[in-house]
């Protein structure tokens, strides 16, 4: 599904299978591997309607023969010493180039009609693959939770670097716009409830260590009886500014409260998750010793990765592919694993989610929602 929504066909010819069928909405995808090796694909497209079939066949040899061509090509062009060689020395050297300038075109237009109809043919799709072997970060030598704890610190730093942007432009301009809104009614009940929300929000920021924290009006110490309507003006526009202020934080903050709440409700022992604007996240104790995130167990990093990159890189209307979540997961871990991803579905809205794992506890009370490869398998050959 992955190189299929990627569209990288190439994928299939060491791939041993005879027949695969993706099923799109108006789209039946069909992948066929010949005895020559080469790969057939067939799209069946109803639309309105109507059907329109059209078959495009793979060589394996020509897609491995464009980079050659290419390699080729480009040593020619600096090659000065083919006449030492026994071979090339008959042949002229422009001779030579213009072979291997002809027969790398034509490879490249056919590899250029191949991506045509493969972006023709398959729908773009936003996709996420978590895979199987996720604990591991192949492109660094940091872990793959190290690096989610930087890639949240990035995003703590970005959301500050934009607040700080807003506070610049909303503070040059602060007394322009007081004047402009002198003789506006503003209600003093209102301007004192959110003020009192204001001041709520920046708590919860500041808990999650979004934002440091500072002094701020104490909206307890203003009554109805104390705000004139000179207070009321100042105090509106300046509830307006702070508001603007900390919306660059909010999405943020939905993300890391559900993943706070979901590692420290169900998974962690002895320890709690912890945010920070200066490390992006790490665990304590509840001694409140600091634990690496080396030390952490295998269930635990695996469930870790999971959840953050399904809460925070996953993107809305994506495709969600998870293979195996229940690697090194203690049993009562798996039971939870769908609740959990159905209160991260909620929050991402994400176009589906297809999850591969061997797992009776993963499934837990959910076989409704399930598809048993093994019985599709054995029914297939019983109809053979």
């Amino acid at each position: 599904i992955d190189n299929i929504l990627n569209k990288n066909i190439d994928f299939f010819f060491d791939l041993r299978f005879e027949e695969i069928k993706f099923e799109l909405d108006t789209i039946l995808l069909c992948i066929e591997k010949q005895k020559n090796k080469n790969v057939a694909v067939t799209v069946v497209d109803y639309v309105n309607d109507k059907k329109r079939q059209e078959v495009f066949t793979l060589n394996k040899n020509k897609e491995l023969d464009v980079d050659y061509f290419d390699e080729i090509y480009n040593k020619l062009l600096i090659c000065d010493n083919i006449d030492s060689d026994p071979i090339l020395k008959s042949y002229n050297h422009e001779e030579i180039l213009n072979y291997y300038k002809i027969k790398k075109i034509k490879l490249h237009k056919e590899k250029h009609h191949k991506s045509d109809f493969l972006d023709k043919s398959i729908p773009n799709a936003e996709l996420t693959f978590i895979k199987a072997q996720r604990i591991e970060n192949i492109k660094n030598e940091k872990s793959a939770i190290e690096s989610q704890a930087n890639f949240l610190l990035e995003l703590i730093k970005r959301a500050a670097e934009e607040s700080a942007q807003i506070s610049q432009r909303l503070d040059s301009t602060f007394p322009a716009r007081l004047f402009d809104s002198i003789n506006e009614n503003i209600s003093s009940t209102s301007i004192n409830d959110r003020l009192i929300g204001i001041q709520r929000k920046r708590e919860l920021f500041m808990k999650f260590g979004i934002i440091k924290s500072e002094d701020t009006f104490i909206p307890r110490k203003f009554s109805n009886a104390t705000l004139g309507k000179e207070y009321s003006t100042v105090l509106n526009l300046y509830i307006s500014d702070a508001l603007e202020k900390l919306s660059p934080y909010e999405e943020l903050f939905e993300k890391i409260n559900l993943f706070v709440n979901l590692l420290n409700e169900k998974m962690l022992a002895f320890k709690e998750i912890k945010i920070s604007n200066e490390h992006g996240f790490y665990f304590q104790s509840d001694n409140g010793e600091r634990i690496s995130l080396s030390n952490l167990s295998s269930g635990e990093q695996n469930q870790i990765v999971i959840y953050f990159d399904l809460i925070f890189k996953a993107k809305q209307n994506s495709v969600i592919l998870i293979d195996e979540p229940e690697i090194s997961l203690h049993v009562a871990w798996q039971k939870e694993f769908l609740d959990s991803i159905a209160r991260i579905q909620k929050l991402n809205e994400f176009s589906k989610i297809i999850i591969a794992t061997h797992s009776p506890q993963i499934v837990n009370n959910n076989w409704d929602i399930t598809y048993d490869l093994f019985e599709n398998n054995n029914k297939n050959m019983e109809g053979q």
